[in-house]
């Protein structure tokens, strides 16, 4: 097993990010995707 998995909620990152991402429905492991990082200091 691969562990494939998908991007299709792209208009949330667009409106938070203002950045415009393609959807994916098969991104592989070593596709080179967008993240998210959540490095805040509270």
């Amino acid at each position: 097993m691969c562990g494939r998995y998908s991007l299709y909620s792209t208009g949330k990152i667009k409106k938070k990010f203002g950045i415009d991402v393609e959807p994916n429905y098969n991104i592989s492991p070593g596709h080179k995707v967008i993240i998210i990082d959540d490095q805040s200091i509270n």
